[in-house]
């Protein structure tokens, strides 16, 4: 009898074992399914703002690049840092206003990619894409749900609203504003004063309308 009981209890304790891992199974399948119906979204969003903007990447710069970048032979010389901290920023950036961060990324832009827009439009273009991720990071931190982060993200990086700024590579101050207000807010919602200080920073050193941070 004590066999047989034993016989049974181990019977049950398998079968129970096959339904919690088909059960378990099930709950991970479900969550992939969910994950990826949240995300889809965000990768239609990047993917259409990489087949807009990428193709342009090469073409000649325009408008505002003229006089910041292509006829500024200050920016293919190397610069100290006092450079950007002096009167002579004024001479050297070509700007009416202060804004080192700003003329420091087309420094560096122009430097490693020779000068060529390609460089310059991409720095922009990665910066285009941070901003969005940011901005995810403060939905979050604002309790919205996943599927609303996503098609916030998507939405900004496929507006119209952004193609002046992605085309001239002058403009990429506004990028620099932007990712940098972004970070501040989604660094004070995890309480971290530094890199909201720095995030901040950041954005009143690349643009005066930083300042509205």
């Amino acid at each position: 009898c004590l066999n047989s009981a034993a016989g049974v209890k181990a019977v049950l304790d398998g079968r129970r074992a096959v339904r919690l891992r088909a059960t378990g199974a099930l709950s991970d399948n479900r969550a992939v399914k969910e994950r990826a119906r949240v995300a889809w979204p965000l990768w239609l969003g990047l993917g259409l703002c990489l087949l807009i903007y990428a193709p342009r990447l090469g073409a000649p710069l325009v408008w505002d690049d003229r006089g910041a970048i292509v006829m500024n032979e200050a920016l293919a010389k190397p610069a100290g840092w006092r450079a950007f901290l002096t009167r002579d920023y004024f001479a050297f950036s070509r700007e009416a206003s202060w804004r080192p961060a700003a003329t420091l990324s087309y420094h560096l832009a122009a430097r490693l990619g020779g000068g060529s827009p390609w460089s310059l439009r991409l720095t922009s273009l990665l910066l285009h894409v941070a901003a969005g991720g940011l901005l995810m990071k403060v939905l979050a931190g604002m309790g919205l749900p996943a599927s609303a982060q996503r098609w916030a993200a998507a939405l900004f990086w496929v507006h119209a609203a952004h193609v002046e700024t992605l085309l001239c590579a002058a403009f990429n101050e506004e990028l620099l504003v932007a990712a940098g207000l972004l970070g501040m807010l989604a660094a004070h919602q995890r309480g971290s004063a530094a890199l909201a200080a720095a995030g901040f920073a950041g954005a009143m050193l690349s643009k005066e309308t930083g300042a509205l941070g």
